[in-house]
C-alpha cells in the first residue's frame, strides 16, 4: 500500500479496472470518450488493461481500496503529446459512491508521486469541463486550468489542468 489504501494495480486487477471504468463512465459526464466498440466489449477493455499493467509499460496504474473494496483507479505516465518534461494522468475513474471521499485525491497523489520519481517537472490531466467537482478538487491539489479543447470523438468540452512537480 502506497498511500491511504492506494496500491499499484496488478494483472489480476484488469477486470476490476474495466468494471470501475464502465461504472464511472456510465454515471459520469464522460460517456462517448472511448470508441463505442471498446466501451461495449468488456473483454476487449480487460485486455487493454492487461497490456497497460505490463512491466514493459512506461505508465503506472494505481488501485484504491476502501475496506478491501475496489473504489477507483488512476493511470499516469509520460505525456502523450511527447513533451519530454511533462507527465500525464491518463485516467482517473472512481466509483460514484466514492466521488466525495478522499479516494480521488489519494489516487492523484499516488500519480504525482510516481511522476515526480520519474523526473517529470509537471503533470497534466484532461477533464470534462462539466465535471466541476473534480476540477475544484484538483485545484486544491495545486492544479490550474491551462487550456480547453473539444474532444474529437465525444464532442465534450475538456480542460487541461496542469501542476508543477517538486
Amino acid at each position: 500500500v502506497l498511500r491511504d489504501g492506494v496500491r499499484r494495480a496488478i494483472f489480476g486487477d484488469a477486470p476490476v479496472l474495466a468494471a470501475l471504468q464502465v461504472m464511472a463512465r456510465e454515471h459520469g459526464a464522460e460517456r462517448g470518450l472511448l470508441p463505442a466498440s471498446v466501451e461495449r466489449d468488456f473483454d476487449r477493455l480487460v485486455e487493454s488493461y492487461v497490456t497497460r499493467l505490463s512491466d514493459q509499460s512506461r505508465a503506472r496504474t494505481f488501485l484504491a481500496l476502501t475496506r478491501g473494496e475496489p473504489t477507483g483507479f488512476a493511470t499516469s505516465g509520460p505525456s502523450r503529446d511527447g513533451i519530454a518534461w511533462e507527465g500525464e494522468i491518463y485516467a482517473l475513474h472512481v466509483h460514484p459512491r466514492f466521488w466525495r471521499t478522499r479516494v480521488p485525491k489519494n489516487l492523484v497523489a499516488a500519480c504525482l508521486d510516481f511522476l515526480t520519481q520519474r523526473g517529470f517537472s509537471a503533470a497534466r490531466l484532461w477533464v470534462s469541463a462539466s465535471n466541476e467537482e473534480l476540477i475544484q478538487g484538483l485545484k486544491t491539489q495545486g492544479f490550474s486550468v491551462l487550456e480547453e479543447r473539444y474532444h474529437a470523438r465525444g464532442g465534450q468540452l475538456e480542460q487541461a489542468l496542469v501542476r508543477r512537480l517538486p
